[in-house]
């Protein structure tokens, strides 16, 4: 791609995503076509929205953050359909107190990969679903179900979530944009008081920060003080914007590799 920097000369980008390069003549490609980071809540969704935007176009065009209502087990389900269609652009990024450990199918045993009870384990383990529970397309028998897509549906979705499935550095999204500091700079530049104590309790710090600094604390008003709260962590770049910004960085080499 040819772009033209301030002294009007035109250099090249020889690394451009297709994306870029539609914005580039003007061109807006449908979101559709982005690849999914599916999120389990609209904080994540926004704190995410905000990095992919500090990485520069190339991310932000590359990506699209959705939020998927009704929790983990619910995305979960989500990713089998992913699996199953080979839809490896789209991924997954729940919050950190839902992580659990990781199977490559690769590395398991001829014995073990034959084993459907082993790979029924490693798949419940993985996601704290029952296999018959994850919504794997089977076809039925008397024996209630074929064995052999049973088998190779399980170790087909362990390989997606291998590659596919990330978490967030903490337990919520609030514990990696909560900043006591910050707030207390906040709430005496505006000449207002600041709360006694600030919890552990991080959900319950941005109630008391939002009735304080905004007056109340409704849905809208949390959502307006978090954005403050993002955009200063956006700005300090400390170790956990590292680890989400390394971890977009891989995403993008693994849908432009």
């Amino acid at each position: 791609m040819f772009i033209e920097d301030p002294t009007s000369k035109f250099i090249i980008k020889n690394t451009c995503n297709y994306f870029e390069a539609f914005q580039n003549i003007g061109i807006e490609l449908s979101s559709d076509e982005k690849n999914i980071i599916i999120v389990e809540d609209v904080t994540a969704q926004v704190i995410l929205e905000n990095i992919l935007r500090e990485l520069g176009n190339e991310f932000s065009l590359l990506f699209k953050v959705k939020y998927y209502p009704g929790g983990a087990e619910e995305i979960y389900k989500k990713g089998v359909t992913y699996s199953e269609e080979e839809e490896y652009h789209k991924f997954i990024f729940l919050d950190g107190d839902k992580r659990k450990p990781k199977f490559n199918p690769e590395n398991f045993t001829q014995k073990e990969s034959d084993d459907l009870d082993f790979l029924k384990q490693k798949l419940n383990e993985e996601t704290n679903i029952a296999l018959e529970k994850l919504g794997f397309r089977i076809d039925g028998n008397k024996q209630g179900g074929n064995i052999i897509q049973k088998k190779n549906s399980a170790k087909n979705y362990m390989k997606y979530l291998e590659s596919n499935l990330y978490y967030l550095p903490n337990n919520i999204p609030e514990e990696i944009i909560w900043n006591t500091d910050f707030a207390i700079k906040q709430l005496k530049n505006s000449d207002l008081a600041v709360p006694a104590v600030f919890t552990n309790d991080l959900k319950q710090n941005f109630m008391l920060f939002s009735q304080t600094f905004v007056g109340d604390s409704i849905e809208a008003s949390l959502s307006a003080v978090k954005k403050i709260f993002i955009r200063e962590f956006v700005k300090e770049k400390n170790a956990d914007f590292k680890y989400l910004s390394d971890t977009l960085k891989k995403m993008k080499d693994l849908v432009t590799a």
